[in-house]
C-alpha cells in the first residue's frame, strides 16, 4: 500500500452557514501576519500573501460563494468599547480580496466560538467584541440562538445617484455599512429568485457605470457591492423587503447580507422612514431574513461628515463541518479560481 502522505502544512476550520450564506473560520495554523493593527493584517495578506486567501477560499478547497475569516489575536493597543472584553480579531477574505467587513460571517464567527467551547453552553450573559478591519464590532448569542452583531456606523453619503444600464436610468444611494454599496429601491428587473442571472447582469452594468463615472466612497474607495431592493414577496410574512446584492467576485449573497442590511438602514434613517430603535426585516433573494434596527450615534462619516447611525443586524448561523486544509509541498494548487471574475475587487 502506498504511504501515507504527511502535509507539511495544516489550518483547522469550521464551516457554517449564516441564513444561507456560507462561511470558512480558520482558527488554527495560520501563518504569522504580525502583532500590528488587524487592518493592516488585513491588508498584508491582501498584498503580499495572496495564496493565503486562495487556498482557503477558492477551488479546490473552497468555492466562489465562501467567504473566509481568520482569527487572530486582537492587536496590542486594541480596547473594546462595545464590550467589557475582546473575544478575537478577524480578517475577512473572499474569492477575490479581502473585505473591511462581513456581518454574516461575525455571526459564524460567534457561532464557531461556540461551538469552540469559548461560550458556556453557547450563550454568552454579555456581548464580546471583535476587532475588524472597519472598527469594532460586538457579537452576542440571545438565549433564542439569534445572534445579533453590533456593526461599524454606517451612513448615506450621496443620495440619488443616477447611472445608465441597457435598462435604462437607474438611480440609487451611495452608502457604507463596513463594505460600499450603491443601493437601488425599485429596480428595472424584479427582485426574485427566478431572475437571479439577469440581476447578476444588471449590477455588474451598474458598477461598471459607477466605476466609469468616477463615482466611489468617500475615501476614494471602488465601490465594490450593488444591492436591489423591491417588495417582498409574502415568502416570509414579516420582511419590509427583499433583497438582492452582489458581491465583490461576482457572486450573489445566499442571505440579505448583514453590511448592506446596514447600509440600507442608513439610508432609510436618512430618509426619516426608519426611527432609532424601529425593527427593519431584511429579506434576501433566497428568502432567509436579517432583522435589524439602528441607534443614532455621535460619529460623522469620514470624508462627507454624514451623520452616522449605529447598526444592530440579528440571525442565524449553522455549523455545517469541522476539518483540516492541508497543504502538500508538491502540490501547487494552492487556490485557483476555476473562472475569472467578471471584475476584481480594487
Amino acid at each position: 500500500m502506498p504511504t501515507k502522505m504527511r502535509p507539511t502544512n495544516a489550518m483547522a476550520f469550521i464551516d457554517s452557514h449564516t441564513e444561507g450564506e456560507p462561511t470558512r473560520v480558520v482558527f488554527d495554523g495560520i501563518p504569522d501576519l504580525g502583532v500590528t493593527s488587524i487592518a493592516e493584517r488585513s491588508r498584508a495578506l491582501r498584498e503580499s500573501h495572496g495564496w493565503l486567501r486562495a487556498a482557503i477560499v477558492d477551488e479546490p478547497r473552497g468555492y466562489p460563494a465562501l467567504v473566509g475569516a481568520l482569527l487572530l489575536p486582537p492587536s496590542p493597543d486594541f480596547v473594546p468599547t462595545l464590550a467589557p472584553r475582546a473575544a478575537a480579531a478577524v480578517v475577512y477574505v473572499n474569492n477575490v480580496s479581502t473585505l473591511p467587513m462581513c456581518v454574516h460571517a461575525s455571526i459564524g464567527v460567534a457561532r464557531t466560538l461556540a461551538q469552540l467551547g469559548r461560550a458556556p453552553e453557547g450563550v454568552w450573559p454579555e456581548p464580546l467584541a471583535l476587532e475588524t478591519p472597519a472598527g469594532e464590532v460586538a457579537v452576542r448569542i440571545e438565549t433564542d440562538g439569534w445572534i445579533t452583531v453590533t456593526n461599524v456606523p454606517a451612513y448615506r453619503s450621496r443620495a440619488a445617484v443616477a447611472v445608465e444600464t441597457s435598462r435604462g436610468t437607474v438611480r440609487g444611494d451611495v452608502a457604507w455599512g463596513g463594505n460600499w454599496f450603491f443601493i437601488v429601491e425599485e429596480p428595472p428587473v424584479p427582485v426574485a429568485a427566478e431572475h437571479i442571472p439577469a440581476l447578476t447582469e444588471l449590477c455588474l452594468e451598474i458598477r461598471a457605470a459607477l466605476d466609469a463615472a468616477g463615482v466611489r466612497g468617500d475615501q476614494g474607495e471602488f465601490i465594490d457591492h450593488v444591492q436591489l431592493c423591491g417588495p417582498s414577496t409574502g415568502t416570509s410574512p414579516s420582511a419590509d423587503s427583499r433583497n438582492f446584492v452582489l458581491c465583490p467576485g461576482g457572486e450573489y449573497d445566499r442571505s440579505a447580507c448583514g453590511t448592506g442590511t446596514s447600509a440600507r438602514m442608513a439610508c432609510l434613517h436618512a430618509d426619516g422612514r426608519l426611527g432609532p430603535g424601529q425593527r427593519w426585516v431584511q429579506e434576501g433573494i433566497t428568502g432567509s431574513c436579517f432583522v435589524g434596527s439602528v441607534e443614532p450615534c455621535e460619529a460623522l462619516a469620514p470624508g462627507c461628515g454624514a451623520p452616522c447611525v449605529r447598526p444592530q443586524v440579528r440571525g442565524r448561523a449553522w455549523v455545517t463541518a469541522e476539518g483540516k486544509l492541508l497543504f502538500d509541498p508538491r502540490d501547487d494548487r494552492h487556490g485557483r479560481p476555476t473562472r475569472t471574475p467578471p471584475e476584481v475587487q480594487r
